[in-house]
């Protein structure tokens, strides 16, 4: 698979990731003692990308919408993913305030390492042969 450079998560990785950091966010507020208001968060936002992901091509279960939707789908999400416990009072306890600035900054470098336009380009084969030169310009030499 080609990928931009910078970009090394491709839409295949990226869905899995997503698959793994919902049940992160059903699985661990519970495990790590979070008072109840900070689990129905936690547990919003986990259906919330769960739903998500649910929904989205390659490795959605009803695979309705492109991956570049879901990546513009994501854009909203993850400033929520400190502004809803910010807005709800759980920045103020220190340990439910670790758990959110560190979902948050897993997150944000999932986003911003995905190539959203990896649907978008060509697809090639990586061990293609270039084309001789004569095909390239259309020109018997």
């Amino acid at each position: 698979m080609t990928r931009t450079p910078g970009k090394p998560i491709d839409p295949d990785a990226h869905g899995i990731i997503d698959y793994a950091f919902a049940a992160f966010l059903f699985l661990v507020p519970r495990m790590l003692g979070l008072n109840p208001i900070a689990r129905l968060v936690s547990y919003a936002l986990g259906s919330t990308i769960g739903a998500v992901n649910a929904l989205s091509a390659p490795k959605g279960v009803y695979p309705v919408l492109p991956f570049r939707t879901h990546g513009k789908l994501e854009e909203p999400l993850i400033p929520a993913l400190i502004l809803l416990p910010w807005l709800t009072g759980q920045l103020h306890r220190r340990g439910t305030r670790a758990y959110f600035v560190m979902i948050f900054g897993m997150a944000a470098v999932n986003f911003f390492l995905t190539d959203y336009d990896h649907d978008r380009r060509p697809a090639r084969h990586r061990f293609q042969r270039p084309a001789p030169a004569r095909e390239m310009i259309g020109a018997d030499i």
